[in-house]
């Protein structure tokens, strides 16, 4: 029996000052093996400003693209394609509009965590931004995930950061952790893999070397990944 993936999307809020902000940034994808289920995904921008907007979009992170047995079908506001490129924009927006962006998902094998990790920025002002994260997980039915899955927890300190920042981690004792900082081109400047007994430990980055700007901190121990925004000034 084929599985597919119950896919829900937070909604997408655009302020006056077309700021875009994420109910949430970590989705879980309740997949439920007993069932034949495919739904769409969708995200929606709404222009609430009294302006034309625009917005620059790149998917830094997807492991779901390319891996046999999955279909995956990304539509943003310029139509739909299985292969679909990482980077896209969306231009003049007119108030009281909005942009559809959908995700449809399948897979034929066996149940993978999985994520993908999409930024939405405002080329005009790249603090207008958010991430947005997909992570799929088995689940015994619909809205009912496995108790074993749970978030990694970290803060950065400060943030915004001048010379260094502190990644702060609430960890398991003796666990492991692939940390990268990835920019707004999608490039990965920074990747460390950490390993401490402490609970909790922390680990310090410099970024004076870094341009001023936004920047995203990944974090993942095993199943368990979480993205947070830096600024540095």
């Amino acid at each position: 029996m084929r599985n597919f993936i119950l896919i829900i999307i937070a909604g997408i809020s655009i302020s006056a000052s077309a700021q875009i902000n994420f109910n949430n940034d970590t989705i879980d994808l309740v997949i439920n093996e007993s069932a034949e289920i495919l739904n769409e995904a969708k995200a929606i921008i709404k222009n609430q400003s009294s302006n034309n907007i625009n917005y620059d979009y790149f998917i830094f992170r997807d492991d779901f693209k390319g891996t046999n047995g999955w279909f995956i079908q990304f539509c943003d506001c310029n139509g739909c394609l299985e292969v679909y490129p990482a980077v896209g924009s969306c231009k003049d927006l007119v108030p009281t509009d909005s942009w559809f962006f959908v995700l449809d998902a399948r897979t034929e094998t066996a149940i993978e965590n999985k994520f993908m990790s999409i930024s939405f920025s405002d080329p005009n002002n790249s603090s207008f931004s958010d991430t947005l994260t997909f992570k799929s997980v088995k689940g015994s039915s619909l809205g009912r995930l496995n108790s074993d899955q749970t978030q990694v927890e970290f803060s950065l300190i400060p943030n915004p950061a001048t010379d260094a920042v502190i990644v702060s981690i609430d960890a398991s004792k003796n666990s492991k952790y692939d940390l990268s900082i990835v920019n707004l081109l999608g490039e990965t400047i920074v990747q460390h893999e950490l390993n401490d007994s402490n609970d909790p430990f922390e680990y310090e980055i410099n970024v004076t070397s870094f341009e001023p700007g936004l920047y995203f901190v990944v974090l993942q121990n095993g199943t368990n990944y979480q993205v947070h925004k830096l600024i540095v000034e």
